[in-house]
């Protein structure tokens, strides 16, 4: 099966991730905390500790440790989570199936701005420290809530 080519966008978005991961462990091994609050939490339970990282765009992080319900949340067994804190690679189920929430409205939708049969849903936000997606309906609600949208 041949690899499809990865777009402009989506390298963009890649190196993006790994941009902000690679300054985030810099200030993890100098023993700094990253300014990022995002960086410091588990995106399921809102606590902080020992946390891997998603290395898809949505740059998330998750505990994969025993003390933890997150593992069951994300679907994994605890021998998937040690193999992939052992392997230092893990891509979330939102990032390897491109369907992210809106930071607004919380649903869920398509991520996949690749896909010729289908639209993209949810864009990710464009500023570098920032991995936030949103349906361009709930922006423009949130910037001018007093227009009126036709529908």
């Amino acid at each position: 099966m041949a690899r499809k080519k990865a777009t402009a966008e989506e390298l963009r978005r890649l190196n993006k991730a790994r941009e902000f991961k690679r300054k985030r462990n810099m200030l993890k091994a100098a023993g700094a905390r990253p300014d990022n609050k995002g960086l410091d939490v588990c995106a399921i339970c809102d606590d902080g500790g020992n946390l891997t990282c998603c290395e898809g765009c949505c740059q998330r992080a998750f505990h994969l440790d025993n003390k933890h319900d997150c593992i069951k949340t994300l679907g994994l067994t605890i021998e998937d989570a040690k193999n992939i804190i052992e392997k230092e690679a893990f891509i979330c189920k939102n990032c390897q199936y491109k369907q992210h929430q809106c930071y607004i409205c919380g649903s869920l939708g398509s991520s996949d701005d690749t896909d010729t049969s289908s639209q993209a849903e949810v864009f990710q936000c464009e500023h570098d420290d920032c991995a936030r997606f949103y349906h361009p309906k709930c922006v423009a609600q949130m910037l001018y809530p007093d227009s009126h949208h036709r529908k």
